[in-house]
C-alpha cells in the first residue's frame, strides 16, 4: 500500500459523495420529521450497510481475478470505457429533473427508513462508477483482507458523511437553516443532470489517465503500480 493509491481512494470518495439522492432525502427528513436524528441515522445505517456489502462481495470476486485485470487488454478496456463515459458526459442531456424511481416515505418507522437506504444505495449503484474503480484499485494492488478491509470501512463512512454533515449544521443552527435547506433541495433537484455529467467526464478521465500511464510505464520502461 503506497501514498498514490491513498490518495486516488480519497479523491474518488469525495466524487462519491455527491450522491444527489442521498442529500435529497436526507433534507427531505430533516424538513419534515420530528425526530431527525434518529430517522436519518437508521437512514444512513441502511446506505452503509447496503456499500459495504456490496464492497466485500465485490472485493472478494474480483480477487480471484487479480491477475486479468492487470493484463493490458484489461488497461485497453478500460481506456476505451473511460474515453466513451467522456464523450457521453458531454453529450447527455443536461436540462431537465432526474428521478431515480425513489418514493420518498411516508411514514418515519426507523425499519422503514433503514430499508429505504438500502433501495436508494442499490438504485445509485449504477452510477457508482468512484466506488467500482476505488474496488478495482485495491484488487490490483493486491492487497489482503486485512489491508482493504479498514479502506473498504473509511471509503463507506466518508461516503455518509454528507448527510450527517448536514443534519449536524441543522441541529447547531436549531432549524434556522430551514428556508436554505428548501433553496439547496431544489437546486438539488434542478442541477442533478449538470452534476452527474461532471461526475462522470472526471470518472472517464481518470480511467483513461490510469491506462495511459500503464501503457506509458510499458513503453518508457517507468515503475507503475
Amino acid at each position: 500500500m503506497n501514498g498514490s493509491l491513498l490518495a486516488q481512494l480519497f479523491f474518488l470518495s469525495l466524487l462519491d459523495m455527491l450522491n444527489p439522492s442521498a442529500i435529497g432525502v436526507t433534507i427531505y427528513l430533516l424538513l419534515t420529521s420530528s425526530r431527525y436524528h434518529a430517522h436519518i441515522l437508521s437512514y444512513t445505517a441502511g446506505m452503509f450497510c447496503a456499500y459495504s456489502s456490496v464492497g466485500v462481495v465485490l472485493m472478494l470476486g474480483l480477487g480471484s481475478v487479480q491477475e486479468a485485470l492487470q493484463s493490458p487488454v484489461a488497461y485497453a478496456a478500460q481506456g476505451v470505457i473511460g474515453a466513451a463515459l467522456y464523450i457521453y458526459s458531454w453529450l447527455m442531456p443536461k436540462k431537465g429533473h432526474t428521478t431515480s424511481g425513489i418514493r420518498l416515505p411516508q411514514s418515519f418507522a426507523m425499519p422503514t427508513l433503514f430499508v429505504l437506504g438500502i433501495t436508494v444505495t442499490f438504485i445509485e449503484l449504477v452510477t457508482a462508477v468512484p466506488y467500482l474503480s476505488a474496488i478495482t484499485l485495491m484488487t490490483r494492488a493486491g492487497l489482503t483482507i486485512t489491508q482493504w478491509l479498514p479502506l473498504l470501512v473509511l471509503y463507506d463512512l466518508l461516503f455518509i458523511t454528507p448527510p450527517i454533515a448536514l443534519m449536524a449544521v441543522y441541529g447547531i443552527a436549531d432549524r434556522a437553516l430551514a428556508p436554505a435547506y428548501e433553496q439547496l433541495s431544489r437546486w438539488i433537484t434542478q442541477q442533478a443532470r449538470e452534476s452527474l455529467s461532471w461526475l462522470i467526464a472526471a470518472f472517464g478521465f481518470l480511467l483513461m489517465l490510469d491506462a495511459s500511464l500503464y501503457f506509458m510505464s510499458r513503453w518508457w520502461s517507468f515503475p507503475y503500480r
